[in-house]
């Protein structure tokens, strides 16, 4: 009486299989990502656009303060540029 069941296992079985061999693949070949993964992408991105002749003098944003530790609301009007 116990050993038969009232429902068939393939599915779970399958969808089992299929959750220990993902759960592999992302063990295995997707890379850690820290703290600091951006900021070493996009170091490593500069440094190669450079060694291939690119001007890298412009890129980024210079640094400025929000409108929140300004303390100065934006108006979405001057959100918006024109061109």
């Amino acid at each position: 009486m116990l050993t038969q069941t009232s429902t068939p296992q393939g599915p779970f079985n399958i969808g089992s299989a299929l959750a220990l061999l993902s759960a592999a693949t992302i063990f295995l070949f997707v890379p850690n990502v820290g703290e600091d993964s951006m900021l070493i992408e996009d170091i490593e991105f500069k440094r190669y656009l450079e060694a291939n002749g690119f001007d890298t003098s412009t890129m980024g944003i210079e640094a400025s303060k929000s409108s929140v530790e300004t303390g100065v609301p934006q108006s979405p009007a001057s959100e918006v540029e024109t061109s």
